[in-house]
């Protein structure tokens, strides 16, 4: 496993500016990110009608494609920038941008459009910020340093839809709530810009290619990326899961729009508190047990939806589900991959796994909303539920049982 040089100074605490700051980015970024696509279905529908499932699912994997892209090209150029602080908050300034075009959009390719550019900024930013937090962070911080940086995200997402609720019973139309998103997507992009500190490094000059650096990356890391590209598969987008709970029959029409984005920001909430706490704990019991239990509730989650229930506590519950496993991925996969990766690795290596996540997340958006489309919610949420509870089988079959980050 690589260690950092900050492990060589027990004293240095792990909430430093630059953990706060990035911290702050991802909050403000998520309620700028979330006030959007809290309206965003509803807001197709109104453009394409009931084509909604297999063109959202359809938009959002085309979206996920082109961020894996732009993140294997951040992974891959990462380690030899000298200024990953000016680039990541570039990343952040094109997807603010790229959501308030929503505001323009007349027909679903437009949304097409300005999600996908949206998601290559998101993409191109992931592994920068991902690899300043780690170089500021000691190992045995990992999990509390991802976790709240996660746990920043989720609250974002907490506030960004309740915003959004707020924002139009004050009448204010849809293509309003596209266009205030910019204001807290701006802030994003300066915490990172004049928040972050950025350590001196020595910047790498290799050109070898690409596939032969991924070759070179630790063998227990590549097979962790095995179980995370597997569960990824069956990983839906959370934008389905707004589609199914307003489709839902036993809810009432006036309660169509505003029930599942109170559903959504339940789900936030618990994504945001277990951020944290499954980081903190993967740092004292290890990494995998705490996957494991995240990966198991999204297929548990996904089987709910497949039962055909409909009632409310078993909607409230599925939401649940989803945000535990929400939590716990977004949090300990990236811990997991830092304890692997040496410092001279970690944007290519972040990069790999924001790769494996976006391919997973394109396959996993298009199976599940062609399927419901084609067949219904049964089957495409039954072929989620599968493919999770494979992925959780395969993380505890081919991770290591992994020390404690402070005994690696």
């Amino acid at each position: 496993m690589g260690a950092s040089e900050n492990e060589q100074r027990p004293g240095r605490p792990w909430l430093n500016r630059t953990v706060i700051a990035i911290g702050a980015a991802s909050l403000f970024s998520d309620l700028s990110h979330e006030m959007a696509t809290a309206v965003l279905p509803l807001f197709l529908g109104t453009l394409v009608g009931s084509s909604g499932p297999a063109l959202l699912g359809l938009i959002e994997g085309s979206a996920d494609l082109f961020s894996s892209a732009a993140k294997l090209w951040a992974g891959s150029i990462g380690d030899r920038l000298s200024k990953r602080r000016f680039w990541c908050s570039a990343g952040y300034l094109v997807t603010t941008l790229s959501k308030v075009s929503f505001a323009l959009a007349t027909s679903w390719w437009h949304i097409l459009i300005g999600r996908t550019s949206a998601w290559v900024g998101r993409g191109f930013r992931s592994p920068l910020r991902d690899a300043l937090l780690a170089d500021d962070t000691r190992q045995s911080d990992y999990g509390k340093a991802f976790g709240l940086e996660r746990a920043g995200d989720s609250l974002g997402a907490v506030l960004g839809p309740a915003l959004s609720l707020a924002l139009i019973a004050c009448a204010l139309p849809l293509r309003g709530v596209f266009v205030v998103s910019l204001i807290p997507g701006l802030l994003a992009a300066g915490m990172i810009a004049f928040g972050v500190r950025e350590r001196s490094r020595a910047v790498q000059q290799r050109q070898q290619s690409v596939l032969h650096r991924f070759r070179s990356l630790p063998r227990p890391f590549i097979r962790y990326l095995t179980a995370v590209g597997l569960f990824g598969i069956g990983d839906f987008s959370n934008t389905l899961l707004i589609l199914w709970a307003a489709g839902a029959p036993t809810i009432d029409s006036g309660a169509r729009f505003t029930l599942p984005v109170v559903l959504y920001i339940g789900y936030n909430a618990v994504s945001a508190l277990f951020a944290y706490l499954a980081g903190a704990l993967s740092d004292r019991i290890g990494r995998r047990w705490v996957l494991g239990v995240g990966y198991s509730s999204g297929a548990v989650a996904a089987g709910l939806i497949a039962s055909g229930m409909h009632s409310l506590p078993v909607m409230a519950l599925v939401f649940g589900l989803a945000g535990v496993c929400m939590g716990a991925q977004e949090a300990v996969e990236k811990a997991t991959a830092a304890d692997f990766l040496a410092e001279d690795a970690r944007a290519l290596g972040f990069g790999a796994l924001a790769v494996t996540n976006g391919v997973g997340d394109f396959v996993a958006s298009v199976l599940v909303g062609g399927l419901w489309a084609v067949y219904g919610v049964g089957i495409g949420f039954g072929a989620s539920a599968i493919l999770c509870g494979a992925g959780a089988l395969a993380l505890f079959a081919l991770l290591p049982t992994a020390r404690r980050s402070s005994e690696a």
